[in-house]
């Protein structure tokens, strides 16, 4: 397997996915909720969206609509699999990232966009080959693309997706096991918000 395998991208190897963080942890935790809600002006994002979408479609909005269906889905899911211990970790994972989002203003819509993109590649069944694959495109593309804020870029997005982790356990694992963490559309949207965050 090569080294930026199938769960590397957007973390690093050597970071596990914890299920739920210890009670000592609770000041770290703070201060991921922190970073996480950074420094945001999107004053300007806003103005643009309400000149184009109107009032109901600007920047940082969010609606619960737009993003629990992905949510309750999945929970069905895991109650019809006998699963009640994940149903109850999906509804609470997902009001932590929804009260995440709301709070540093990123809107429901790119949200949604982010959830329907992992629902549609974790429906995809791809070998581990597969994977290491669309691993070193994606990583290809993107040295590509942003040349030498590459690195910055990347681990920026990293920084951001272990603090989520932190604040909503579990995020970590349904990259991995969706295979998400590798999609070029979801790593670039990490960046994208982390860079707007101010990661």
């Amino acid at each position: 397997m090569s080294d930026t395998d199938s769960a590397s991208i957007l973390y690093p190897n050597d970071q596990p996915a914890a299920s739920a963080p210890p009670e000592w942890f609770k000041a770290d935790i703070a201060a991921a909720e922190t970073r996480l809600m950074g420094k945001v002006d999107d004053t300007q994002e806003r103005d643009a969206a309400g000149t184009l979408y109107g009032e109901s479609e600007q920047a940082g909005e969010f609606r619960d609509e737009d993003v629990t269906p992905f949510f309750n889905r999945e929970a069905l899911n895991a109650i019809k699999s006998e699963d009640p211990d994940r149903a109850e970790a999906l509804g609470q994972a997902s009001k932590a990232l929804a009260a995440d989002m709301r709070a540093a203003g990123t809107s429901s819509k790119e949200f949604g966009e982010a959830l329907t993109i992992i629902n549609e590649v974790a429906y995809e069944t791809k070998s581990d080959a597969d994977r290491d694959r669309i691993s070193a495109e994606t990583m290809a593309t993107l040295a590509r693309d942003l040349g030498p804020t590459f690195q910055s870029d990347l681990d920026a997005a990293r920084r951001f997706i272990q603090d989520l982790e932190k604040v909503a356990p579990g995020t970590i694992a349904s990259l991995d096991g969706s295979g998400a963490g590798n999609d070029l559309r979801i790593v670039r949207k990490a960046i994208k918000e982390a860079k707007r965050r101010g990661y």
